[in-house]
């Protein structure tokens, strides 16, 4: 067992209760648009060439603004752009960290910094022992497909070279977690198996996660076409969640059993039985935060209902203000929105007592070898 996850943890499984009485606990970050890689399916797909947006960026000081001002926050999400584009980015993390008690930090990554990951991670971990800290490599394919997938020649092996020496990072500090995150994508989806068996021959992995992707869908349900994609994609998904070497960790059984439910959060929306706009209370339970400041509730509507450099930093302000009253009556309920975006999938599991038995249901499931139910 891993002692040193045990009060991230024991933190988690209090979430339900925490957040009826604070800001958002799932704070996703943009931390830039800046990129070396061209993904077509990125959110920032437009502007990672913007000369423009790196003296736009929150500098550390204004992100220790943000914290201050924050309160507690459990889960801390940095994304891009490539987050390692910033040298601060340590900073950042510990400004979350020293003023709201951040229990989790999550970083998305495609690993071509790799000088910088290794400094800024081996600092970050050693000084907080208390902290998980997951770094997420993206990948989309083996060797050259994921080159060429990613616009960068030679980006699978030098990615998988950095992997490589984190893995020794984390035989010292034992609150770093690494893992892969799959994007479900038509040119890539009849070779998940191919791929996860690649990189176990590579790498070591505490958890692989295969993602589909999100998009806004009809409050009445997913078309079949839609729906049948995702029936195909829960198969491989759940047998990916399972090519992990950690998968019985402390920390990773109830993220795989989180995953499951999540999955079952996103069938439902997609079937119309239950729209994601009933359940996924936006800006109240996770809210995003870009680059510039702006806040958006959502990340697949990207609607922004202020920008924090406005209201002296204080996400709280932004939240019960005018523009985010009129975005939940435009946009939350059940007959307004519905999408599968998975974050708040995920964040409706973590916040609803309601459904920690069958989470708990599904992690017994998974410590005993057994497949969860759908």
């Amino acid at each position: 067992m891993n002692l040193g996850r045990v009060p991230a943890v024991l933190r988690s499984s209090t979430l339900a209760l925490r957040q009826r009485s604070t800001l958002p606990q799932t704070l996703i970050f943009f931390v830039t648009s800046r990129c070396n890689a061209r993904c077509d399916f990125c959110l920032y797909k437009d502007s990672v060439e913007n000369p423009t947006r790196r003296s736009e960026e929150l500098t550390v000081e204004e992100v220790n603004k943000i914290a201050a001002a924050y309160g507690p926050l459990h889960y801390l999400a940095l994304s891009g752009g490539e987050p390692f584009v910033r040298k601060d980015i340590g900073d950042i993390c510990q400004a979350f960290i020293d003023h709201c008690g951040t229990s989790v930090i999550g970083i998305p990554s495609n690993f071509a910094y790799g000088e910088v990951m290794l400094d800024t991670i081996e600092s970050l971990v050693a000084r907080n022992p208390n902290v998980i800290v997951e770094l997420q490599m993206s990948i989309d394919h083996l060797g050259a497909r994921h080159d060429l997938s990613r616009g960068i020649d030679g980006l699978f092996e030098s990615a998988i070279a950095t992997f490589q020496q984190l893995q020794a990072v984390r035989s010292r500090h034992s609150n770093l977690s690494l893992k892969v995150n799959l994007v479900w994508l038509e040119r890539n989806r009849d070779d998940i198996d191919v791929i996860v068996e690649g990189l176990r021959k590579r790498i070591e992995v505490d958890r692989i996660h295969l993602t589909f992707p999100h998009e806004k869908i009809s409050p009445d349900g997913a078309s079949t076409e839609q729906l049948e994609e995702f029936d195909r994609f829960w198969g491989p998904a759940e047998k990916v969640s399972g090519d992990s070497t950690g998968e019985r960790d402390l920390f990773t059984l109830p993220m795989r059993a989180a995953k499951v439910s999540a999955h079952r959060i996103l069938r439902e929306a997609m079937t119309g039985e239950t729209p994601m706009g009933a359940i996924c209370e936006a800006g109240k339970h996770l809210v995003v935060l870009d680059e510039r400041g702006a806040v958006f509730p959502c990340e697949t509507i990207w609607e922004s209902v202020g920008n924090l450099r406005e209201h002296d930093y204080r996400m709280g302000e932004v939240l019960s203000g005018p523009a985010y009253e009129a975005f939940r009556q435009k946009y939350l309920g059940p007959d307004a929105c519905n999408c599968t975006w998975s974050c708040a999938a995920m964040t409706a599991v973590s916040v609803s007592l309601r459904r920690y038995p069958q989470l708990a249901s599904d992690a017994a499931r998974i410590a005993l070898g057994r497949p969860a139910s759908r």
